[in-house]
Formats: structure tokens, C-alpha cells, sequence
């Protein structure tokens, strides 16, 4: 059923007050200045298979963008509470792109059990559901162009429904597909369908399915040490060199120390040392049998980042960008391998993240070297 949502719509007193007040557990907001992977807690997992493109964070807002349908580049946390209703609350500005019926550019979501859920899309001017089947559910046109707050609320039985801006809107029920939802209970948000592409930018992403638990210590080579403080525990980790900066997510105070390395950003140097640091890290981590394919997956890019060196230093520059980014995809493979099904079974959750949010550093790296890259042969 399409319908029309327009600037005044009748609302029943029922409906408005199931997008009233409402607690979340988990938050990240881009007026942070974090990515969602460094969000203090708890972090989401990122996974970027679009090349050369990476995720653009402002002051308000984080642009995703994918410029063809084999490209993914998504966000993605585990549910650890099982609240009724669950609720999760974005808001997006969909900029372009294109899907198919049942898939659009930007979506949300949602794996409420082994093998069932919901989908969420956002699409040119349109918003719509997923029903039994993976086929399209209830629909809307909207302009989309312009930011909305989406909120999608499950409760218990599966019922679904999806506000705008607090209007309901949408209305829908959970259902089960292994393929589109898999075995993990998690949310997920961003550009993730093999059947979709686009660009959009999301303000603030924000649910009542996880929470920290707890206090956890990490320690990576070198660096210096930075605590969060935040409900639920205090987390202590040693991070790679770098600056020190302090953030307030809601009340509470985040210190981070960013990753650095040695050589000026945009060097080979210091493409070098980040991916020294990830090896020495993965090398000393208990990953059980994930540590031997991810080792080797980060050797094969040491490979390739000699062979770039070498050919930069003999004056081809289109070679050195060629190994470069044959770099850029072994890592954004590592990244995946961090985000499979298997490692979530075998690597608790918080290490995951942090590897990740490493691999994505060196990436993030590589495209800055790849953009001033200046190779002259010697003599």
C-alpha cells in the first residue's frame, strides 16, 4: 500500500504515544566527531568493500556512499538485550542512488532471531518495508532528500512499525529468511544489498538492543594509555602513539588516543608503520584459528606495499598505485573476515571492533597516500 506523507497528518492518540520518550542503551551520534566504529560504547563493526570510497564524517553528519552494486558499506552491531519493543532510531538524508522493489540504497536492518527480521529501506523519494516472502511490504513516498528522523520500533510478536519525524507511517511484521537475515541477532545500517548503490548521510544512529557490560583493558603496542568512562564500566586501552582527544557522549567524558605512526599522513612510511603495528597485533592477539588467515591476508598486503615502494622509488608511480591498491582491498578483505559469521563466533565482540577500527586506520591510509602520491626515480 503506497501512500503520501505529507506536512499534516492526523495522528491517533494510540499511535503518537508509541514514539514518545524512549531510552537507548546504544548511541552515536556524528556531532561526536567519532566514526561509529570508534564509538565508545558500544562500538559498531564497519564494513566497506567500495573502492576507493570511505565513509566522510562531518560535523553532522556521516556520508556513506557505493557506486555500484557489488560494493557494501555498512554498519553493524550485536543485540545483547532483548527489550519489547525494540527500537531504533536514525536520521538520514538520502542524497542518490538506485535499488530494485525489494532493496533500496540505504537501509536499516534488523535480525531479531536466527534467521528472522526485518528490512528497512530508504530510496529517491520513497520509504518502504519487507514482508513474508523478501518481497516488498508497506511503502510510502517521501521526500527523502531532505533529513528525517526514521524511527522502526519490533515488538515482541513481531509487529513492526516505522514513524517519520514522529508520524507513523509504515506498518509491517518480522519474518523468516536465512539469507537476508542470518543467525546472529544484530542491526545493521547503511548500504549492504548486492541489489542497491547510493549515497546518504545519517546524523545520529541510536537503539535499546546493546549495552556495555562491564570494564575491559586492551593493550596494542606502544601508545599511550586512554580511559572511557560510561555507564556499565571503564574501559583502559593502549593505543598506537598518536594525539589525545576528549569527547562527551551523553554526560559522559571519552578520552581517545588516534592511531599515528611515523612519516607525515600521506607517506609511505607512515602506511608502513600502521601496517607493521596491525601485524604485531593480530600476531600477539588469541584469535584462535582466525589468526592464521588473517595473518596471512595482512602479508600479502606487506607484499604488496614492498612492491609499491620499490616502485616509487624507480620513478613509476602508476605501478606504485596499482600494488597500492591491491593493498587497499587485502585490508578491506581483513575487515571482512573480522565481520564474518565465524569470527563473531570464535572473537569476542570488543576485540573484533578494535581490529577493525585498526584495519579501517591503515585503509584509511593507503587512499590518503594513493591521492599524494609523488614517485621520482633517484639520480
Amino acid at each position: 500500500m503506497r501512500r503520501i506523507v505529507g506536512a499534516s497528518v492526523f495522528v491517533v492518540a494510540a499511535l503518537a504515544a508509541q514514539a514518545g520518550a524512549q531510552t537507548f542503551t546504544a548511541v552515536w551520534e556524528a556531532s561526536s566527531g567519532l566514526f561509529p566504529e570508534s564509538s565508545p560504547c558500544p562500538a559498531f563493526v564497519r564494513t566497506n568493500s567500495a573502492v576507493p570510497e570511505q565513509p566522510v564524517l562531518s560535523a553532522t553528519e556521516l556520508t556513506l556512499s557505493t557506486s555500484e552494486v557489488a560494493e557494501d558499506m555498512f554498519y553493524m552491531q550485536d543485540l545483547t538485550l532483548s527489550p519489547d519493543p525494540l527500537v531504533v532510531e536514525a536520521r538520514v538524508r538520502f542524497i542518490s542512488g538506485t535499488g530494485t522493489p525489494t532493496r533500496g540504497p540505504a537501509a536499516i536492518a534488523l535480525t531479531t532471531a536466527a534467521d528472522t527480521g526485518v528490512l528497512f529501506f530508504i530510496g529517491n523519494d520513497e520509504i518502504f518495508l519487507t514482508t513474508t516472502g523478501d518481497t516488498r511490504g508497506d511503502e510510502a513516498e517521501l521526500d527523502t532528500n531532505v533529513a528525517h528522523t526514521y524511527r522502526v520500533t519490533v515488538t515482541g510478536t513481531g509487529a513492526v512499525s516505522v514513524s517519520v519525524d514522529g508520524t507513523p507511517t509504515l506498518t509491517g511484521s518480522t519474518y523468516v529468511d536465512e539469507a537476508a537475515f542470518g543467525a546472529t541477532r544484530r542491526v545493521l545500517w547503511g548500504e549492504g544489498s548486492k541489489d542497491a548503490f547510493g549515497t546518504h548521510a545519517w546524523a545520529f544512529v541510536r537503539h535499546n538492543g546493546s549495552q556495555c557490560v562491564g570494564g575491559t583493558t586492551t593493550t596494542l603496542p606502544g601508545g599511550t594509555t586512554t580511559t572511557t568512562t560510561l555507564p556499565g564500566g571503564t574501559t583502559t586501552t593502549t593505543l598506537i602513539g598518536g594525539t589525545t582527544t576528549t569527547t562527551t557522549v551523553g554526560g559522559s567524558t571519552t578520552t581517545t588516543t588516534l592511531p599515528t605512526c611515523a612519516g607525515a599522513p600521506g607517506t609511505i612510511e607512515n602506511v608502513q608503520c600502521l601496517l607493521d603495528a596491525l601485524i604485531t597485533r593480530v600476531s600477539a592477539e588469541d584469535l584462535g584459528k582466525l589468526q592464521a588467515k588473517l595473518l596471512k591476508t595482512l602479508n600479502k598486503a606487506n607484499t604488496r606495499l614492498a612492491a609499491a615502494t620499490a616502485a616509487c622509488a624507480a620513478g613509476d608511480a602508476r605501478k606504485a598505485d596499482k600494488q597500492l591498491k591491491k593493498v587497499d582491498k587485502l585490508l578491506g578483505k581483513f575487515a571482512r573476515k573480522l565481520s564474518s559469521r565465524s569470527a563473531q563466533k570464535q572473537v569476542e565482540a570488543t576485540l573484533r571492533e578494535s581490529l577493525i577500527t585498526d584495519g579501517n586506520a591503515a585503509r584509511a591510509a593507503v587512499t590518503e597516500l594513493r591521492g599524494a602520491l609523488d614517485c621520482q626515480a633517484a639520480g
